[in-house]
């Protein structure tokens, strides 16, 4: 995170048309299920440490670090949008696309400011829209023939900064889902933390629902439903809490506290409309997962294997545990039902994200 007030557009490069979507060409793993784990060895800084791709398929983990190189630091995040795989580097502000999963095949590599810190991205229309962590603009990198766009966001900061601090970008029914902290100029949350609705064609804000839970860290969507783990403020005590929004009706429909966790969630993932997996900081460094039943708010047992979960992600039929640990740097695979293991796989860093590729 970075705290200086930045909007900055600098000229990116598209290195093919955007106007449709490559094919991608076959990989060495294409069949079933492919996990996409992002391993982050930390340093001392954002510039510091060292970042990996692996995959996961086939029954095996193999490197799949893109042909262009991976960033020189472990600020970086992955996420997927239009069925393209996007690569973000924090610290230096630089978006890179690949085609579907292939990470030979880079179309675009762009600046969206140097200290914008891109947090998400997702696929609307004829843009790629961008979460910048560290901007007051949602910024819209065009595809084809469309020209550049982007959204003041700035009223929807906190009361003593224009940055609204956005922390993901879901498309919904044809609208922006954007989750917001909306931290004061000392990181401190003071006001609710946000979840806006925009139309990107009008650049409006058409649902601004407000969170019972301060700073999420991590959202997942499930049809109308938007389930965000918050850590509220990000202290030992638990104060922040898991929410469920219904984007239809525009409304939060269930809140449990990380009181009632047992720690502050981080991670979170649906497993199915009335259930959903979260990871809680019980104490540092301890991150643990365990399941959430949301119409009986009955929280289920821990996963025993993972003290340091780092991420987590279904893909339809297994749960996928990242386990951010140096000394036992490993991905699990589990029946969310039960809780048990079905799969353990080691990668090459300890994985701190997890992607599930189409």
């Amino acid at each position: 995170m970075n705290a200086k007030i930045a909007w900055m557009m600098m000229a990116g490069t598209l290195l093919v048309s955007c106007g449709e979507d490559p094919v991608e060409e076959a990989t060495s793993c294409t069949e079933g299920t492919r996990i996409l784990a992002l391993g982050q060895k930390f340093g001392s800084g954002a510039d510091e440490g060292s970042s990996s791709l692996d995959l996961i398929g086939c029954g095996k983990v193999q490197a799949h670090d893109p042909s262009l190189g991976m960033p020189a630091r472990s600020d970086v995040a992955i996420d997927l949008a239009g069925g393209n795989v996007y690569v973000l580097d924090r610290a230096k502000g630089v978006v890179s696309g690949f085609v579907g999963s292939d990470l030979s095949k880079n179309f675009l590599d762009q600046n969206v400011g140097g200290a914008a810190n891109p947090y998400g991205v997702a696929r609307l229309g004829d843009h790629l829209w961008v979460a910048r962590y560290g901007s007051s603009h949602l910024l819209g990198i065009p595809f084809g023939d469309a020209k550049a766009d982007s959204i003041d966001l700035s009223s929807f900061a906190d009361t003593s900064t224009v940055v609204p601090r956005m922390m993901a970008a879901k498309v919904w029914k044809g609208k922006l889902v954007v989750p917001v902290q909306r931290l004061d100029k000392n990181w401190t949350a003071t006001d609710s933390s946000l979840v806006l609705v925009i139309d990107v064609a009008t650049s409006k804000v058409e649902k601004r629902i407000a969170l019972p839970f301060r700073n999420p860290e991590d959202v997942d969507l499930r049809g109308d439903l938007l389930a965000l783990a918050c850590l509220g403020g990000y202290g030992a005590a638990p104060d922040g809490g898991l929410a469920v929004v219904d984007l239809a009706k525009g409304v939060v429909s269930a809140a449990i506290s990380g009181d009632l966790l047992g720690g502050d969630p981080a991670r979170v993932a649906f497993t199915s409309n009335d259930r959903v997996w979260a990871a809680l900081y019980v104490k540092y460094p301890t991150y643990k997962a365990l399941p959430i039943d949301l119409s009986t708010k009955k929280v289920g047992s821990f996963f025993p294997q993972s003290d340091a979960v780092g991420d987590l992600a279904f893909d339809g039929a297994s749960l996928w545990i990242a386990n951010h640990d140096d000394k036992s740097p490993k991905v699990y695979r589990l029946d969310p039902a039960t809780g048990d293991m079905t799969g353990e796989y080691a990668t090459r860093l300890a994985p701190g994200q997890l992607l599930v590729l189409p």
